[in-house]
């Protein structure tokens, strides 16, 4: 089943920015989220993803979160998750009023969200060196956090929320 999820996207500048991650790692023969064509997927971080997002949340969230937008996040590195293909991103750093804002939506503290905006999700280990150093070298300082906004799996939309 595919996940909804709860997402902050970005200002045009972090867009660019982001996207120049995606065009570096594809430079070096990489696959980067750049190839994904859906007229909805741009860079973004995601605050949430579960089956389906109730409206309690997203009403929540619109209360809660928009008074904080935009939202200033610090690019402190690149990072690899998972155990291949691996997933290369940008780790951010949210300001604490904003991390304890999702924290309170999440209902989990925000020990289980770690904010990254994806680069690649399918990076075999034998370019991992490869992508890395072309992730970093591309690796924003800031990227500003503009709208928030609910991607519906089931229905294949976005709806801003702010």
């Amino acid at each position: 089943m595919p996940f909804s999820s709860l997402d902050l996207s970005l200002d045009p500048a972090s867009d660019e920015a982001v996207r120049a991650g995606w065009q570096a790692l594809e430079q070096q023969e990489i696959p980067s989220e750049g190839r994904r064509t859906s007229p909805t997927h741009r860079p973004h971080l995601t605050l949430l993803a579960a089956p389906t997002v109730p409206p309690d949340i997203l009403e929540r969230a619109a209360r809660d979160l928009r008074p904080l937008l935009p939202a200033r996040l610090t690019a402190r590195a690149t990072v690899v998750f998972g155990r291949g293909p691996f997933v290369v991103a940008h780790l951010v750093v949210p300001d604490p009023v904003l991390r304890a804002a999702v924290a309170d939506l999440r209902g989990d503290e925000g020990d289980l969200w770690i904010p990254h905006l994806t680069l690649s999700r399918k990076v075999p280990a034998g370019r991992l060196t490869d992508a890395l150093r072309a992730a970093e070298g591309a690796r924003p300082i800031v990227v500003v956090a503009q709208q928030l906004r609910h991607w519906d799996a089931i229905r294949h939309i976005v709806t801003p929320l702010t």
